[in-house]
């Protein structure tokens, strides 16, 4: 029996067969673990663990799409309530006081919460660092090797495009920036559509629409794709549309302070020196 439960893949397996089992209701689960506990010694110790309680409640997490910390509450796991509220911050502030000793567990590092009036409704530290416009913090949790590509939550990227481009604040804008280069720097992808205007399109795009260079000089030295399409309607028929990319959107607009084919001459530009290099 020890040998079989030291065994990770075998003891995994057999949880998840719990939790099926109990169609993934806390109170069933809760209840036949407490039985299971009870059979014998290695048992008790394994169901006891904090270990096999964080797997059960990310197990049962995934499975409901629900964020960790409120299914640890339907556990009632003191321990695991305590160190997620501790690294999340409590009401009404939610302050984010982690230091870098708090972040060397990888469950927690990747724990979700959902906050009141907050969307989207699961965040990881890092979304809400990004929400709180935190670079050292961000900084903190990129070192510590959070998973930067959870399909649980909003996508880090996108949260911090989202925030830069209907933020009005000048500090708030160049912190943001420096979010974005972050992000980009670990890979993230440059293309990532964002809602504009109830209309999904890439940064650039919207970069080439609102004219601002910085940020579509740092998309394309990171990979952008400016040959992206979206459908839009057509200016001489409107009963028509048409594919149009972001050299065709930027085009489209005018400002008193730059030509019109500003962004492909920049493509153009970096293309060039990255052709050098």
């Amino acid at each position: 029996m020890q040998s079989l439960l030291s065994n990770t893949e075998v003891f995994s397996s057999i949880t998840e067969q719990l939790c099926i089992i109990n169609k993934w209701s806390p109170k069933k689960i809760k209840h036949h673990v407490k039985n299971l506990a009870c059979c014998s010694k290695f048992l008790h110790l394994h169901y006891m663990a904090e270990n096999t309680a964080k797997e059960i409640i990310r197990k049962t997490g995934l499975h409901k799409n629900k964020d960790d910390l409120t299914i640890a509450k339907l556990f009632c796991h003191k321990i695991i309530i305590d160190k997620i509220e501790n690294l999340f911050g409590k009401p009404p502030k939610y302050t984010l006081n982690f230091c870098p000793d708090d972040l060397k567990d990888g469950w927690y590092l990747n724990a979700t919460t959902s906050f009141p009036l907050v969307e989207p409704e699961q965040q990881t530290l890092l979304l809400r660092a990004i929400e709180f416009i935190d670079i050292n913090k961000i900084t903190m949790l990129i070192n510590a090797k959070i998973n930067l590509r959870s399909n649980r939550c909003e996508n880090p990227l996108r949260l911090a495009f989202r925030r830069y481009f209907c933020g009005n604040n000048p500090q708030e804008k160049s912190d943001l920036f420096c979010i974005i280069t972050l992000l980009l720097e670990n890979n993230l992808d440059p293309d990532i559509t964002i809602n504009m205007k109830q209309k999904e399109i890439t940064p650039l795009m919207q970069a080439g629409l609102t004219g601002n260079q910085k940020l579509a000089g740092l998309l394309m030295q990171y990979g952008a794709n400016p040959y992206e399409t979206i459908i839009c309607q057509d200016e001489k028929d409107s009963k028509n549309k048409i594919l149009v990319n972001c050299f065709e959107l930027e085009q489209s607009v005018t400002f008193p302070f730059l030509a019109k084919g500003w962004l492909k001459t920049m493509y153009n530009e970096i293309q060039g020196y990255k052709n050098k290099g």
